[in-house]
């Protein structure tokens, strides 16, 4: 599973992208890569299971903390970009 994520920076900030329990709760192994931070978005947050296991209960993939500026007053958008949920041969579903 893999995303990007894009935010108004001038009302918010990132400050920690963390795996969940998703892909964990199959007892395997698993690689998380947090993406990389940057002025407005998060780019290239995936993870995956090591090795042959299913998970069949929904849960968490990643938590992503924002802290909003104290000052903003209104509204903003928050945007998943270029989601790609894949099979075990790695071909999106």
């Amino acid at each position: 599973m893999q995303f990007n994520l894009e935010f108004d920076d001038t009302k918010m900030h990132v400050v920690d992208v963390a795996e969940g329990n998703l892909f964990t709760q199959s007892g395997m192994g698993t690689y998380f890569n947090a993406g990389t931070i940057e002025s407005g978005s998060v780019n290239n947050v995936y993870g995956t299971i090591l090795g042959a296991a299913n998970v069949k209960i929904p849960s968490v993939f990643a938590t992503i903390t924002l802290v909003v500026d104290a000052q903003n007053t209104t509204t903003s958008n928050i945007n998943l970009k270029n989601v790609i949920v894949s099979d075990p041969e790695g071909n999106a579903i």
